[in-house]
């Protein structure tokens, strides 16, 4: 995807767009990892729906750019950043709430992953 980046002459804050809730999920994980009494703690990151949907819309926008379809750039990558951004927010505040306490059943989605 970064030769067709390139190729294309994409400007950066497209794919930073594009990618925003990857970068708050980064810095999620990199807090559990350096904050010792968060690192203890057991912070579930689990598949939501508004999750699959950023992704979705992640796949349109990078599906988009393969098409060279310049008109929908802007768009498709505002869309999936809006998206990516309440996703990153819903995965910070259910981890908020498991570190005060709140028991991971109810937090707790189909599917689990969680970080340890």
């Amino acid at each position: 995807m970064a030769a067709v980046w390139v190729a294309l002459g994409l400007p950066w804050w497209l794919a930073a767009l594009a990618l925003v809730r990857e970068g708050l999920i980064g810095l999620l994980v990199a807090v559990k990892l350096l904050v010792p009494s968060v690192r203890r703690r057991h912070l579930p990151i689990q598949a939501m729906l508004l999750g699959k949907v950023t992704t979705a819309a992640q796949f349109i926008f990078f599906a988009v750019v393969l098409l060279d379809l310049r008109g929908a750039w802007t768009g498709a990558a505002v869309a999936a950043a809006t998206l990516g951004l309440l996703a990153g927010i819903q995965y910070a505040l259910r981890a908020t709430r498991a570190l005060q306490g709140e028991p991971l059943s109810a937090l707790a989605g189909r599917r689990k992953v969680e970080l340890r």
